[in-house]
């Protein structure tokens, strides 16, 4: 990906055509005293570089024009079972790329095209950049890398074992466990004591996160952790399937006082 630089002045692009400040402020303004062919230079430097106070007038002249991004395609990659979290994430992303005329791709990936190694449709074709919204199997990404060596990649949360995919790409983590931590203090303040939680913790580091941060709560308010009214093991929808936590409840002994919840699609 390239560098982006931004308030480009006429002395950086001087500096970069090694040719003096007032040449190049001469040549931006069309004056008469620089020829064409420094103008031409110039302008298509300038152009490169971002600068912004460079006319259209300027840019038809020297016939430097934008460059259209409508080949470059970015695609998304996210569970079917996504929330509306997950929907609202996406539509950021969809504005964003819009500003740069560039395609948009999502693809709803199913457990059992996770499992059996399917990829998309047409995802074989030149692809610019991937973001991956949830966590997949290794053996998934593995597979869509084969065919994406050289593609730009992020990962919005990752597993447990973050340096798995490292790799790959940037890893962007959601910060779990102070706010989780300041969560469960509140309900110890409201003078609260037996506190559960829910959440598959095996699926992803975001989770993992904030349960550590639930139990840095508990331990230093110096609070005894009844793991009866955990709930922390991998459910085959990792709670996001209403059936799964009525099932955990149900195991409980008794009902806590209050319920930490891995998300908002548990806690709702």
């Amino acid at each position: 990906m390239g560098r982006i630089k931004n308030h480009v002045t006429i002395q950086d692009i001087a500096r970069e055509l090694h040719l003096s400040r007032n040449t190049v402020s001469k040549a931006l303004k069309n004056s008469k005293d620089v020829s064409n062919e420094t103008k031409q230079l110039v302008v298509t430097k300038a152009f490169e570089m971002g600068y912004s106070k460079l006319s259209p007038a300027l840019l038809k002249q020297f016939n430097v024009e934008k460059k259209s991004n409508q080949n470059k395609s970015i695609v998304v990659l996210a569970r079917r079972e996504s929330s509306i979290f997950w929907g609202n994430i996406i539509m950021g992303i969809s504005e964003e790329i819009n500003k740069y005329e560039s395609k948009l791709q999502v693809n709803f990936i199913s457990e059992y095209d996770e499992k059996n190694l399917i990829l998309p449709v047409n995802f074989q074709d030149k692809i610019e950049g991937i973001i991956f919204l949830n966590v997949f199997s290794k053996k998934y990404i593995d597979e869509i890398m084969k065919y994406n060596t050289d593609t730009a990649v992020v990962f919005l949360d990752a597993p447990n074992d973050v340096y798995s995919i490292a790799d790959y790409g940037d890893i962007v983590i959601l910060e779990g466990v102070n706010s989780v931590k300041t969560i469960t203090k509140h309900l110890i303040e409201q003078g609260m004591r037996k506190i559960g939680f829910i959440g598959d913790i095996t699926y992803c580091k975001t989770i993992y996160d904030r349960y550590q941060g639930f139990l840095n709560a508990m331990n230093s308010a110096g609070l005894e952790l009844d793991e009866s009214i955990i709930a922390v093991y991998h459910p085959s929808k990792r709670f996001y399937d209403a059936s799964e936590i009525e099932a955990a409840l149900k195991k409980f002994p008794y009902l806590p006082e209050a319920l930490v919840c891995a998300n908002d699609d548990i806690a709702s």
